[in-house]
């Protein structure tokens, strides 16, 4: 909601003057909704990281300054600390899909960088690129059992891997140039599997 009307709001001269108290409180209602730890957690997804990348994603680029500045320090400091020894990040287990949103979270913002940002980025990425992301199954999305959208998945990796190379500050030449091919299964068969199987 905050990302449509934010949007909106910047980009038709009319609705900025209609529509910026409402950008304003729906950030302000997402600001008292973070968790202690720095997180977010969401209803439909298991993993604090995937409502984490979302309301990051949003107050960052939509929020006024003084409800999103220290709600996105908190939680890039959430995520770089609670990265894994292996580099991935994960609820149970480290996964391709949470590494990823953790990694959207720490290239995404606009925010001066925090310590230890660039780091975690460096070790994500290494393990990002060391695992074949069409391999890792784990069903994180909640309806009335756990499942997985794959191209939704698959979606935020190509993501993450674009954010490397277009970030150069953070994303050092090497781990850039090691991005590997982001689909081990082409797209064109994904969608042949049809809608339950994608």
């Amino acid at each position: 909601m905050l990302e449509a009307l934010g949007w909106h709001a910047r980009t038709t001269p009319t609705a900025a003057s209609r529509y910026g108290g409402r950008v304003a409180a729906v950030a302000g209602w997402l600001g008292g909704e973070q968790q202690p730890d720095g997180s977010w957690v969401d209803r439909w997804h298991a993993s604090p990281y995937y409502a984490t990348c979302c309301v990051v994603t949003a107050l960052d680029r939509y929020a006024p300054a003084e409800v999103a500045g220290a709600a996105v320090d908190r939680a890039v400091d959430w995520v770089v600390g609670t990265q894994r020894a292996d580099g991935t990040w994960g609820r149970w287990a480290g996964t391709v899909e949470e590494t990823a949103y953790a990694l959207h979270v720490l290239l995404g913002v606009g925010r001066p960088i925090r310590p230890g940002v660039r780091e975690a980025i460096s070790r994500g990425y290494r393990h990002l690129n060391t695992v074949d992301s069409s391999d890792d199954h784990i069903p994180l999305w909640h309806d009335k059992d756990l499942y997985m959208p794959r191209l939704i998945v698959r979606a935020a990796i190509l993501a993450v891997r674009q954010l490397a190379l277009v970030r150069p500050d953070l994303v050092n030449g090497a781990d850039r140039a090691s991005l590997r091919s982001a689909t081990a299964v082409p797209w064109s068969a994904a969608l042949e599997r049809g809608p339950g199987r994608c």
